[in-house]
């Protein structure tokens, strides 16, 4: 199909929402006098799509993905930037022109990166403020502890920033195994996650890679050892530039940072200090119970449970005893109704439904209505083509209030054991360099 040019602009829907921008940046300036991982549904400046294509696991299946990938970026850039990363620049340019109205790809920007997989949400930037600006986190990503193949995956924060696509002060976290889906921010200094993922051993770096030795052979050790070489060679030439710092990152600090890890043993009290010191985190919530059949990432906070505005957490709840996932979601939920508010008061809990069982060659796929991406105007959520989607979306209206909530068919996407919010990764209002702005 191909998708249809937008209607005319609605000139008071612009207006009403430039005043909601001014009222955010009102509270965004109060909280600039200390570091912040922003909230979600803070004001976005572009989103982050990493396209598939047939060097990717998603061979088999590339033209359903795509078309579910084309769905997505039409409902993003209808409504703000869209940043795709893809190694087939020239092959995607013309699949866009061919499927997408004019106006919808005057918002998108493509840029050249070699990827291994699509997963923009873990191997993306997590962008903090500070006193003196925005900073771009370049986490070490090791496709969830070491699982699968990520070394080009965890170069394309480098290449964006080498490009220039994003501004900011680069940061280099690459000692530490972090990825977007395995925390949610309230944008006021509480954190969401599971201790199932950041508690992992196989996030710390000596064990995810051996598990990843252990997928594929040994014999490959020596090939994994020359491309990280090479990464931390073209690290520190990207620290030389650093011509958005305005001088060199110092090499010795740059190279401490990548070579070793943070928390090389399981440590809590360790963990919790590196997100008090680069997310700027005052609170951390954790959870120690709830998980998804057929899930890859160990239990991400974003298959189960959402921070959203108005201190209230949507979440996956099963009312079906005869479930597997019973038992979990149910203890889930009781450490939920648990949580306190930085004012000491409950959350509000809204629950989405669970998933009908989506099984593919006898697997149990990880299909999760809480998988949702905020946008400026409008909520994107994952369906499955169910009688529960209709819920779903009603609940996550009942949360953002004010925003479009949008369905998309997301069952190709959970056939590599992801959906919507995993494929993206949102950028704050300032950070995405608008390229005819140069």
């Amino acid at each position: 199909m191909i998708f249809h040019a937008l209607p005319p602009k609605d000139v008071a829907a612009d207006a009403r929402f430039e005043i909601l921008m001014q009222e955010m940046d009102g509270k965004h300036e109060i909280r600039r006098r200390k570091r912040t991982l922003p909230a979600e549904w803070a004001p976005q400046s572009a989103i982050q799509l990493t396209w598939p294509h047939s060097g990717t696991d998603w061979a088999p299946m590339l033209p359903e993905v795509t078309e579910c990938y084309l769905k997505m970026a039409f409902e993003m850039a209808s409504r703000q930037p869209l940043l795709i990363v893809t190694p087939e620049p020239e092959n995607l340019q013309q699949l866009l022109e061919q499927r997408l109205p004019a106006n919808v790809l005057e918002n998108i920007c493509i840029v050249k990166a070699e990827t291994d997989d699509t997963w923009a949400r873990d191997h993306g930037f997590i962008t903090v403020e500070d006193t003196d600006g925005w900073h771009l986190l370049d986490f070490r990503f090791n496709g969830w502890g070491g699982k699968f193949e990520a070394q080009h995956d965890n170069a394309i924060n480098a290449e964006l920033y080498r490009q220039g696509v994003l501004q900011g002060h680069y940061d280099n976290c690459l000692d530490f195994e972090l990825e977007g889906g395995s925390i949610e921010s309230d944008g006021a200094g509480t954190i969401l996650t599971t201790a199932e993922c950041l508690l992992n051993p196989n996030r710390r770096q000596a064990e995810s890679h051996q598990v990843y030795l252990n997928g594929r052979g040994a014999k490959e050790e020596g090939e994994v050892n020359r491309r990280q070489a090479e990464s931390k060679s073209s690290l520190l030439e990207l620290c030389r530039g650093a011509k958005e710092e305005g001088e060199a990152m110092e090499e010795g600090e740059a190279n401490r940072r990548h070579a070793g890890d943070a928390v090389p043993q399981v440590d809590k009290a360790a963990v919790e200090r590196i997100l008090q010191e680069r997310l700027g985190a005052q609170r951390i919530l954790w959870l120690h119970h709830g998980y998804l059949a057929g899930d890859d990432t160990d239990s991400h906070i974003d298959t189960l449970a959402r921070l959203c505005p108005d201190n209230t957490i949507l979440y996956v709840r099963c009312d079906d005893s005869n479930d597997e996932h019973y038992p979990e979601l149910k203890a889930m939920e009781a450490e939920l109704t648990a949580l306190r508010t930085a004012e000491g008061k409950p959350f509000r809990l809204i629950p989405l439904p669970m998933a009908k069982p989506c099984v593919e060659n006898g697997e149990r796929l990880p299909a999760t209505y809480a998988n949702f991406l905020v946008m400026n105007t409008a909520v994107l959520v994952p369906t499955y083509a169910q009688e529960n989607d209709a819920l779903a979306l009603r609940r996550v209206a009942e949360a953002f209030p004010g925003r479009d909530v949008v369905g998309i068919d997301c069952r190709p996407l959970i056939v590599q054991h992801g959906s919507l919010h995993c494929c993206t990764m949102q950028y704050p209002r300032g950070v995405y360099r608008i390229p005819h702005a140069e």
